[in-house]
């Protein structure tokens, strides 16, 4: 007989909760390390990391440390915490990291093209300049 309800503790188990590394700030986002836990969960395949920042709840997922949250306001102090997700359950969320402020991303300058003004008697697509002119 097929029994429906609840998933019982051998389908699935929380797994354990990831130690949180250190959070470094760059242009706008946070690189956040950690550590998985020792116990997965069951099943141990298919797992997704999180992390989330206080305040704004910006978060990113992903595979393995370190993952990168996008999005951070400049100037603004930011810290980060991190769970597990199997394909069941998700662990608790870890503490919270150290506090970081992103900065600002760096002003764009366009890259630099040489400037050849077109003289009458050198249209631009002349192949090549004489070294001298013969008046």
């Amino acid at each position: 007989m097929v029994r429906l309800g609840p998933i019982s503790s051998s389908d699935g188990r929380k797994p354990g909760t990831p130690t949180i590394g250190t959070a470094t700030a760059g242009d706008s986002q946070a690189t956040v390390t950690f550590t998985p836990p020792s116990y997965l969960g069951k099943p141990s395949s298919s797992l997704t990391y999180t992390v989330t920042s206080s305040p704004g709840s910006f978060s990113n997922t992903g595979s393995e440390s370190p993952i990168v949250v996008a999005g951070l306001s400049a100037g603004t102090s930011y810290t980060f915490t991190v769970k597990l997700s199997n394909t069941v359950l998700d662990s608790d969320f870890s503490e919270a990291s150290n506090s970081i402020s992103p900065s600002a991303p760096g002003p764009f300058f366009p890259p630099f093209f040489p400037f050849f003004p077109a003289f009458p008697f050198f249209p631009p697509f002349f192949p090549f300049f004489p070294p001298f002119f013969p008046f």
